[in-house]
């Protein structure tokens, strides 16, 4: 950043020039950059995280008391607040595949869901992933798993949605253009993982 004095043959000056450089004003001083267009990473790392994210920001406050409670003496401790210390256990969890806690206190493994039955269709930069429970049903959520050309790989960086159970489908977009492949595995709240349905395929245009 360079501070100026008369840009632009003027005593001010502000905006971009030819996409190239902008002028504005910082406490009150002018000064000149190099225009930068923002980016919004997609890389597969980077979409788990808000994937995994996405959920859990959501999955908090529907727990309810006396859940929620459990959860704030717990981060009570750590100056942080229960949705907090609730979202921050259960990223680290979801980054190294292990299944997300709903109660702090419940930490003995439930029974594994069966696998559900899962079919997918595409379109125009889309993915429709229709999922419907085995028995035993997952209890909490859906794990879903995404690849271009391959069966995906089990792994953290290959999560492309995690969704509440009682939601049937899960929209992927916007996407490439080809043939994509999608596994789903139920988690429930004891915490457990459940078995991995087959690998379903759908074709983007």
């Amino acid at each position: 950043m360079a501070r100026v004095t008369g840009p632009l043959m003027s005593m001010d000056a502000s905006g971009t020039v030819a996409s190239t450089i902008v002028f504005s004003k910082w406490k009150g001083l002018p000064y000149v950059r190099r225009h930068a267009v923002p980016s919004n990473p997609r890389l597969p790392k980077q979409m788990a995280v808000r994937a995994t994210l996405a959920f859990l920001s959501r999955a908090f406050t529907p727990i309810g008391p006396p859940v929620t409670t459990r959860w704030n003496v717990v981060a009570e401790t750590m100056h942080q607040s229960g949705f907090n210390r609730f979202v921050a256990v259960n990223q680290i969890n979801f980054a190294h595949l292990l299944p997300p806690y709903q109660d702090p206190t419940v930490l003995t493994p439930g029974t594994p869901a069966a696998a559900p039955t899962v079919s997918a269709a595409g379109g125009i930069g889309v993915a429709v992933v229709s999922i419907t429970a085995g028995n035993p049903t997952a209890g909490w959520g859906w794990l879903i798993f995404g690849a271009l050309g391959a069966t995906p790989l089990i792994v953290p960086q290959s999560i492309v949605g995690v969704i509440n159970e009682n939601i049937p489908d899960f929209v992927h977009s916007p996407i490439a253009a080809g043939t994509w492949h999608y596994v789903v595995r139920g988690f429930n709240a004891e915490p457990t993982w459940g078995a991995d349905s087959t690998d379903e395929t759908a074709v983007v245009t």
